[in-house]
């Protein structure tokens, strides 16, 4: 608890007790310390409400209360608090109305986050009164009306997501020209999106999914040139998407849209009175209705966006870290080469609706094991930032790729956020770590769909680690975007929290992260932990670099492994099969090459034989594929056709392919 005779501190200033275990009311006897002028009990466990002495503390110019479990209703004494510009009180229980007297913090006022409670009522009017506002976030409350925005110059974030806001979108939206994050999702919001959207041109993110927006997609939208998350879907917005759009875009990398693409042609409503997009540059297309189902589809090629010069760069870009690890001679090039099991269900996953099956592909080399090798196993998982995504898609390249240099790759699908997943008792103190976890916006409030996903790739390992030609003692994680944060986790952070680890014996990152905080950082990895291979720009938005160049920092610490392919801009996402690491190699052929530096099988020729080698074992194998014949002589190893069955749960397929005459 904090101790009342704190008070007796006259003179302090600062009270910082960020992320503890902090229990027991807030000691109404702080206000007081009169100096007092910056409080962050963030992250503890702190219940009651707010004193009502805490908001004669005048002086006070930051105030963060957020993530605890705090009460009551927000008196209209806020008023007094005149010198305050950041006020957190998000992800706590607080209920009532937003007090009207917040407008009498108009010259202050910076940020202003009440996201996570249960707020009702209107936006005040007093709101638009915020001119100096940055930050606005009220999402996740039970907000009803018209949608209140001040006219702020410096307004760059506005997250309103999961309310109750109604009515057409106010005209000072179409104003707000520094602007870069806006997040509406989940209201009842109604009418069209005007032309003006395109005087918004330093979006990033523009996301009303499920809302009631209509009408067409404008072709001002095409002077969003920076914008990289764009969310439409589950409204009644039809028409086609203007082509100036998907070529000007150049940085988007997620969009979604109500474009299922299954319409008599000439239509634009489906019977049940819903629209469709005709959208040749969306990466996700969506069925109707609030609980319609996302799918990835084909990417679409884009011009590839200019690198910036780093003084453009708005992110913490950390030139020095930036650079592309060498590691020497390239891997012999040959063709993909690969077999596949398809639709595996490697266990179920609880969710709010019950339980749903969890799937994956298995991908072999094209030499059949026959004589007891094992591989080593790589876990692949997709990227989607925990809403979307699939295995079906660029993770099915990546699975392709390294099943023909000798692995066993699952590339798995996990339960996401819209599964609104159920973790076990087992993940439950990772998940209270992770509650606490500083993530980017695009990933907030999404702990239980990464704990739910850490728990699905330890379920898939448990599947796969009793096949007869896995090697239960090596794994390789490869995780893409959100994918390569489920990884990083699964990898670095799950033993802390009593969670057994998986036998990694390396990760492949690309654009994931771990955390921003470097003691924690210093805390999961130690010198036992595997290396890795990082993939990254060092001006990425939606997943920040900082968290790679700390895991750098680690392993250069700890004289460990690891390489780093970093490029200099501020996307998110780019082809490892064409970007080039180092001589002359593209960043997937780089991959190769250092997993096999680090012991772990490729493919190789030996007399003319296609085989399957670790450089580690002096075991002989033989191989077969669907072009060649069986001959008496590579049967002899297998003693009976049961020895063959328990190999693959595919060898009736592929030895249905082979010419038996031979024999």
């Amino acid at each position: 608890k904090i101790p009342s005779e704190i008070s007796i501190l006259k003179d302090l200033e600062y009270l910082d007790l960020y992320s503890n275990d902090i229990i027991g009311q807030i000691p109404p006897e702080l206000w007081w310390i009169f100096r007092l002028a910056h409080v962050d009990l963030n992250t503890n466990w702190l219940t009651g409400s707010i004193p009502g002495e805490f908001y004669r503390l005048t002086n006070m110019v930051s105030l963060d209360l957020g993530n605890n479990k705090l009460n009551g209703t927000l008196s209209s004494s806020i008023g007094n608090m005149i010198a305050l510009k950041k006020l957190h009180l998000f992800q706590n229980d607080f209920g009532g109305i937003i007090p009207r007297t917040i407008g009498k913090l108009n010259t202050t006022l910076e940020s202003l986050s009440l996201k996570s409670n249960q707020l009702g009522g209107s936006i005040p009017q007093e709101l638009e009164s915020l001119t100096k506002l940055e930050i606005l976030a009220l999402g996740k409350n039970k907000l009803s009306g018209n949608l209140v925005l001040p006219l702020a110059e410096s307004l760059h974030t506005v997250q309103l997501l999961s309310n109750n806001l109604n009515g057409t979108l106010p005209d000072v939206i179409y104003r707000l020209e520094n602007l870069q994050n806006l997040v509406c999702d989940n209201n009842q919001f109604s009418g069209s999106i005007k032309s003006e959207i395109g005087h918004l041109s330093n979006l990033h993110t523009l996301s009303f999914r499920e809302n009631q927006l209509s009408g067409t997609i404008p072709e001002e939208m095409n002077k969003l040139r920076d914008l990289e998350i764009l969310r439409l879907h589950r409204n009644n917005i039809y028409g086609k998407v203007p082509l100036s759009v998907c070529e000007n875009l150049v940085h988007l990398q997620s969009f979604y849209a109500d474009c299922r693409n299954d319409l008599i042609e000439g239509d634009t409503f489906y019977s049940d009175g819903s629209a469709e997009v005709d959208c040749a540059c969306c990466t996700d297309c969506c069925s109707p209705g609030p609980k319609g189902e996302c799918s990835k589809i084909s990417v679409v090629s884009r011009t590839q966006p200019p690198i910036q010069s780093p003084s453009k760069i708005n992110n913490d870009i950390h030139i020095e870290k930036c650079q592309k690890t060498p590691i020497g001679k390239s891997i012999q090039k040959e063709e993909y080469s690969f077999m596949k099991d398809y639709d595996i269900i490697y266990g179920k996953g609880a969710t709010t609706n019950g339980s749903i099956d969890l799937v994956m592909d298995v991908s072999y080399p094209n030499d059949l094991i026959l004589d007891g090798v094992r591989l080593p196993l790589m876990i692949v998982i997709h990227g989607g930032n925990f809403e979307g995504g699939s295995r079906k898609g660029q993770a099915s390249l990546y699975a392709n790729y390294f099943a023909s240099l000798g692995f066993i790759v699952a590339n798995i699908d996990y339960r996401l956020h819209t599964d609104e997943p159920i973790i076990g008792e087992d993940f439950r103190s990772l998940y209270e770590h992770l509650r606490k976890e500083e993530f980017p916006m695009s990933m907030e409030n999404k702990e239980e769909a990464l704990v739910s996903s850490i728990e699905d790739v330890l379920k898939a390992y448990t599947y796969l680690k009793n096949l007869n030609y896995v090697d239960p003692n090596t794994v390789v994680m490869n995780g893409i975007s959100s994918g390569a944060v489920i990884a990083e986790w699964a990898t670095y952070g799950i033993e802390a929290f009593g969670i057994m680890p998986l036998p990694v014996k390396a990760l492949l990152s690309h654009w994931g992260m771990l955390t921003f905080n470097a003691n924690e950082m210093n805390s999961l990895v130690g010198p036992n932990s595997p290396p890795a291979f990082q993939v990254h720009h060092n001006g990425d938005s939606i997943v920040p670099f900082n968290s790679t160049v700390l895991l750098v920092n680690r392993f250069e610490d700890l004289n460990k492994s690891h390489v780093l392919h970093c490029e200099v801009g501020n996307s998110h996402d780019f082809n490892i099969f064409e970007a080039v690491h180092s001589d002359g190699m593209t960043i997937i052929e780089a991959e190769g090459t250092w997993l096999h530096q680090l012991g772990l099988p490729q493919r190789r020729h030996v007399d003319g034989i296609s085989r399957i080698s670790t450089p580690s074992s002096n075991i002989k194998t033989s191989s077969l594929s669907s072009s060649s014949s069986l001959s008496l002589s590579s049967l002899l190893p297998l003693l009976s056709l049961t020895t063959v069955a328990a190999v693959s749960p595919s060898i009736d397929r592929i030895l249905s392919k082979c010419d038996f005459h031979t024999l």
